[in-house]
């Protein structure tokens, strides 16, 4: 896993490995894993806009969440208030996923 404070070649893509170590987690892990989520987003927010944005995109996070969350004066940094909303979508995307992943129970003949 790549330092929080060293902005990779691709931050992009070294942010995707990152994100997707969520699924990786034990429990009572996700404190620790959003605080370094965070400080990875800070990193970014701070040398490579940009990039963040298309990468915030990318994950399909609403763009409605992250004003709401970070128009309201909170104390928090960008990242500490983004990465839960990161952290919420993958979740989600991995239930939809799961919800609509091919069924084993469906009779031969009624198959596509």
């Amino acid at each position: 896993m790549s330092e929080p404070n060293h902005i990779p070649e691709q931050p992009q893509a070294a942010m995707i490995r990152m994100v997707s170590d969520i699924f990786h987690l034990q429990p009572g892990d996700e404190k620790a894993f959003a605080k370094r989520l965070a400080a990875a987003i800070n990193v970014l927010a701070a040398n490579d806009m940009n990039s963040l944005l298309q990468l915030l995109y990318r994950l399909d996070v609403s763009e409605k969440k992250i004003r709401e969350v970070l128009d309201v004066p909170s104390g928090l940094t960008a990242g500490e208030l983004i990465a839960p909303l990161i952290m919420e979508r993958e979740l989600q995307k991995a239930e939809a996923r799961n919800a609509f992943r091919a069924r084993e129970d469906i009779p031969e003949d009624e198959k596509w």
